[in-house]
């Protein structure tokens, strides 16, 4: 019974070191309307207010997460390639968790990247999410191109948020 669990358990766990490509069958719909709690914990963001004419994509997360960790830790290591994307890192973790991760990356002084926390779960609910790193990839015109589930390069983010550009 124990290889039988280990052999379950390594299965599992290869599965988040690969990007996996989901078809949500929301390809092609624009980005929905909802709140997200800017890190301040006072200001309220609605994905409304995303302007078109730039791609950008919502990196969903968990802290304690090694693969999301290692996701960041690559946006970060090429954020110049990623410089006209908007990215927003958005987590449905507690206020101070989501704050010690925003703090250790120093995302704030990036200015393509916006911390925020869907502390309603709505991507969770709306996507069906079935994990983390999760990254939602929308066009210039607020369309959904591509869904991502584990750690995914950036030229393939990249690749995504520009097609059919």
């Amino acid at each position: 019974m124990k290889p039988f669990m280990l052999i379950l358990m390594m299965l599992c766990l290869t599965g988040c070191f690969d990007s996996t490509r989901l078809n949500t069958g929301l390809e092609g719909k624009p980005i929905p309307s909802f709140d997200l709690l800017l890190p301040d914990s006072t200001t309220h963001f609605n994905t409304s207010t995303i302007p078109e004419g730039k791609p950008f994509v919502l990196f969903y997360f968990a802290p304690s997460c090694p693969f999301c960790k290692a996701q960041m830790e690559d946006i970060i290591a090429k954020i110049k390639t990623l410089r006209d994307i908007q990215i927003y890192i958005l987590t449905p973790a507690p206020h101070r968790e989501a704050k010690a991760f925003f703090t250790h990356f120093n995302i704030f002084k990036y200015p393509n990247l916006t911390a925020g926390e869907d502390y309603s779960q709505f991507l969770l609910r709306y996507f069906n999410a079935p994990g983390v790193p999760l990254l939602f990839v929308y066009d210039k015109k607020k369309l959904l191109t591509q869904v991502f589930c584990g750690k995914t390069p950036v030229d393939i983010i990249k690749k995504a948020a520009f097609r059919g550009a």
